[in-house]
């Protein structure tokens, strides 16, 4: 199975990989980034088991992890929301 980590789903180059992955009948699951901040789009807990979007991944079934984009900065500012100590 092939993860591929992108950034959203409007990105186009990432959308012609999964054309090109779908055409040869891969195996694989996209991430998004963006998708990730939503709540409940993903759980993990200690065992390995990891839940996206309802979508289970075995990650003994995983050979490749395609890091295309991950996510812009801004997105995980959480620095924006705490005020700095002295």
């Amino acid at each position: 199975m092939i993860v591929i980590l992108s950034k959203a789903v409007e990105e186009k180059s990432t959308n012609k990989l999964i054309d090109v992955l779908s055409y040869y009948r891969a195996d694989f699951v996209r991430i998004n980034g963006k998708d990730i901040l939503n709540p409940g789009n993903f759980s993990f807990d200690l065992c390995g088991n990891f839940n996206f979007k309802n979508f289970k991944l075995d990650h003994n079934k995983v050979n490749v992890v395609f890091n295309r984009r991950w996510y812009d900065d801004e997105d995980f500012n959480i620095f924006g929301c705490i005020p700095f100590l002295p």
